[in-house]
């Protein structure tokens, strides 16, 4: 403890802080792991552990600058109206229940006069002494390594820390699809190889109250209260596990998700993750965010008609293709069509996801979208967004579905599909008033990170609806995005352009409207040349339209460019320097 004792008279500062109370009782969350001594860099193995000078300088930079550490019941007093929060209001967390907290944490706390909230698995801290636990899906840690019973309670009567549920046994993936890739077990339909069928939904419901139940009475069965807040492995939740957790005790879970909190959010409290232990000065610059910048959209639009084959070998192969294609270009949003249309008449015949309302043609999606994600990032996060039309569905015998089997597909690709946007397409219509909201609503209730709404609209629609208030006034109410399919018109693009950026709506905010690049012309058929191409990228960006996608995308054919797409729509400064 001597080394410990010396960062805290280097650091500590005593402060006493006067509760100037906010009038919008916002609060920060702060998601940390494990404490390791000595670590001074970002180049540890477990890039979820943080330095322990590093942390200390962490709390005393917060007490310096006058943000209130608060617990869970002060934020549940504010939520009931008995006590405001106080102005910079900081949760501060920490997931998986290691034995530094007791070791490090523990000590800190009392020093500041800090709490915090400790998550813990309950199979880990069932394992027996000496006894390794599965931790996620490939690392083995010794029982050892998290805390003990007796530290639990002995934390819990200082007050100093409360403790939360982390599951009993859902730290860990699933298998989510036929081809073999593990997702997060509480937001994961399991597919069973054997029987080729993903679980029922009465037996997901069951799996998820048996664990969340299981660790509550573990919980309660130790330290004498059952736990108030669920936080989810992975940060993965839905409207159904945030019930499950409600109806049993928890009304408070927690999430991944980025973002500051209101009362608003205890079903889903947002935390900033502290990973690859940041400097003070990272730190401070995440802390001092006052405001979100826009984010960027650098995206491409992908047809799954054109990447599925019959043939495992050759989808692979092409699958595989898209995937490096993905990587290089360093975009970070895909729309990914989640249908199939092979006759091309503008409705969708079969979907590429198991569904029980519609035929499914192949159940490839999930895991193209999975992959995507994980594997075409190179380290960098890219949103996958699935485009469906709104009712744009036919049943074998020519004729369109009603809303009632459309909302049901829906349903379906949100239970077995991993998304966070969804992309409609309203080529025949986008059905009756509020049709779209109960399209987004239904994926909602599975997809809590399912944050954007975009419409898929041609150039020529949005000219020829210049001045049309009405119009943009309904298309507001359901979407967040207008993602422009810029129709190529040979000898006057920068004419039609100029006109498409005119007929927006007055006070337009760029930001909203991704403007995508046709590739080919719709006309002839015809590719569109990289030198057009990359004059039309210039022009938008020359008028401050710097939202980009293009459509379609030929991997086998190289087009457009990988060199030339890469240097114009890359979300990096330097896309050539890897």
């Amino acid at each position: 403890m001597n080394r410990l004792y010396l960062y805290l008279v280097v650091f500590f500062i005593s402060i006493t802080s006067s509760s100037v109370y906010a009038a919008d009782n916002k609060f920060i969350t702060l998601c940390y792991h494990d404490i390791i001594e000595g670590l001074t860099d970002n180049l540890d193995e477990d890039q979820m552990a943080v330095g322990l000078g590093n942390l200390i300088a962490q709390f005393s930079w917060m007490k310096e600058q006058g943000y209130n550490v608060v617990s869970v019941q002060d934020i549940l007093d504010g939520e009931q109206g008995k006590k405001p929060l106080p102005e910079k209001a900081v949760l501060i967390t920490f997931d998986d229940g290691y034995s530094s907290i007791y070791k490090y944490l523990y000590p800190l706390l009392k020093m500041y006069d800090y709490t915090a909230v400790i998550a813990v698995v309950g199979k880990w801290l069932s394992a027996k002494p000496g006894e390794f636990v599965k931790y996620g899906d490939r690392d083995k840690k010794l029982r050892s390594e998290f805390l003990s019973w007796d530290q639990l309670r002995e934390m819990k009567a200082s007050g100093h820390i409360e403790i939360a549920s982390h599951s009993f046994d859902l730290h860990h993936g699933e298998l989510g699809n036929p081809q073999g890739n593990r997702q997060p077990s509480a937001t994961t339909r399991i597919f069973n190889k054997k029987s080729q069928s993903y679980e029922t939904d009465q037996q997901y419901y069951e799996r998820i109250k048996t664990d969340l139940k299981l660790n509550s009475d573990l919980i309660e069965k130790n330290t004498g209260v059952r736990p108030r807040t669920m936080v989810w492995p992975y940060g993965a939740s839905s409207k159904q596990t945030v019930s499950i957790a409600k109806a049993l005790g928890m009304p408070v879970t927690m999430t991944l998700k980025a973002g500051n909190n209101t009362y608003l959010d205890l079903p889903g409290v947002r935390r900033k993750l502290v990973i690859s232990n940041p400097s003070l000065s990272d730190f401070v610059n995440d802390m001092e965010q006052k405001e979100k910048q826009m984010d960027l959209v650098r995206g491409v639009r992908i047809d799954m008609d054109d990447i599925y084959d019959k043939d495992p070998k050759r989808f692979t192969l092409k699958f595989n293709q898209l995937l490096d294609r993905i990587k290089a270009m360093k975009v970070n949003t895909v729309y990914l069509s989640a249908f199939s249309d092979e006759d091309n008449d503008g409705y969708a015949e079969s979907v590429y996801f198991s569904s029980k309302h519609f035929p499914t043609r192949a159940d490839i999606l999930n895991r193209v979208s999975w992959q995507i994600q994980t594997r075409a990032g190179g380290g960098d996060h890219i949103e996958v967004h699935t485009w469906m039309p709104i009712i744009a569905f036919e049943n074998e015998h020519g004729n369109q579905l009603n809303e009632q089997a459309i909302l049901g597909i829906y349903e379906d690709m949100a239970k077995y599909v991993y998304v966070e946007g969804l992309l409609f397409s309203d080529l025949k219509g986008a059905g009756s008033e509020g049709f779209p909201r109960k399209l987004i609503n239904t994926v909602k209730n599975y997809r809590t990170r399912v944050k954007k709404a975009a419409i898929l609209l041609s150039s020529q629609t949005v000219i020829d609806a210049a001045g049309n208030s009405n119009y943009w006034d309904n298309l507001n109410k359901y979407y967040n995005n207008f993602v422009i399919n810029v129709n190529f018109k040979s000898k006057s693009q920068k004419t039609h352009i100029e006109s498409l950026l005119q007929a927006l709506p007055k006070n337009k905010d760029l930001s909203k409207f991704i403007f995508e690049l046709q590739t080919v012309n719709g006309e002839t058929n015809e590719k569109i040349s990289a030198t057009a191409l990359s004059s039309e990228i210039d022009f938008l960006l020359e008028n401050k339209a710097i939202q980009l996608s293009y459509y379609p995308d030929n991997v086998q054919g190289d087009h457009p460019p990988l060199d030339m797409i890469k240097s114009k729509i890359s979300v990096r400064e330097f896309p050539f320097s890897d």
